[in-house]
């Protein structure tokens, strides 16, 4: 197990962005997803991520490996 873990911020426009979509979905979906299901998921966090109060971190091995990930926003009336 890894000790060194990084924890930074991402958004909508992140680089890790597709990593941080397959860890979700291997996590919610399994090992047999699909390339809409992660295209799926790569477009709902963009769009949770233009939420006003959105908050959203990614947690990174020593290796560069994405390993975790984790967000949230303000709920609003006609977002969800």
């Amino acid at each position: 197990m890894s000790r060194n873990i990084g924890i930074d911020c991402f958004e909508a426009s992140d680089i890790d962005l597709e990593e941080i979509g397959k860890l979700y979905c291997i996590t919610f979906i399994g090992k047999d997803y699909s390339f809409d299901d992660l295209h799926n998921v790569i477009n709902n966090i963009r769009k949770h991520a233009g939420y006003a109060g959105f908050k959203g971190l990614k947690a990174k091995d020593e290796n560069g490996k994405v390993v975790g990930f984790a967000y949230g926003y303000t709920s609003l009336p006609d977002q969800f």
